[in-house]
């Protein structure tokens, strides 16, 4: 799943242009190891960018992180 304008508009915290990448991904379903390969980035720096989502986000897990996200574009 893209991340749209319209749609990081409409998040509540200010995320990068990666971080909407890496929710994006998350969306899809892909793993770390899976979002890694897809952006050419190590799963290390793909373990920081969902940390920092779901800090910005303010929830616990990837599993809210997609369910509030998914919530937005619903």
């Amino acid at each position: 799943m893209a991340i749209d304008t319209e749609f990081a508009a409409a998040l509540p915290a200010e995320l990068s242009q990666r971080e909407l990448e890496v929710l994006g991904d998350v969306l899809r379903g892909l793993t770390n190891r899976e979002i890694a390969h897809h952006l050419h980035i190590s799963t290390n720096t793909v373990n920081k960018h969902v940390h920092q989502v779901l800090t910005k986000l303010q929830v616990r897990n990837r599993v809210q992180a997609a369910v509030y996200a998914q919530s937005l574009v619903a």
